[in-house]
């Protein structure tokens, strides 16, 4: 659903970004959702956190860490 938001000279623009979100894998916790901009979503965090980190992004054959 895009919102309309007006301009200085009247005309009407929709937003091209509702939310900005950022996930991360936390070792103890999984999967979470750690910023959430402008505000909430509403929707269940974890169930976001989950889509938003691809499968098998934790398989890798060597780390830096």
């Amino acid at each position: 659903m895009a919102t309309s938001i007006a301009s200085g000279d009247g005309d009407a623009q929709e937003r091209n970004v509702e939310y900005i979100l950022l996930a991360e894998f936390d070792i103890d916790q999984g999967a979470i959702l750690k910023h959430q901009y402008p505000r909430p979503t509403g929707a269940d965090d974890s169930h976001l956190a989950e889509l938003m980190l691809p499968d098998g992004a934790h398989d890798r054959e060597s780390d830096w860490t």
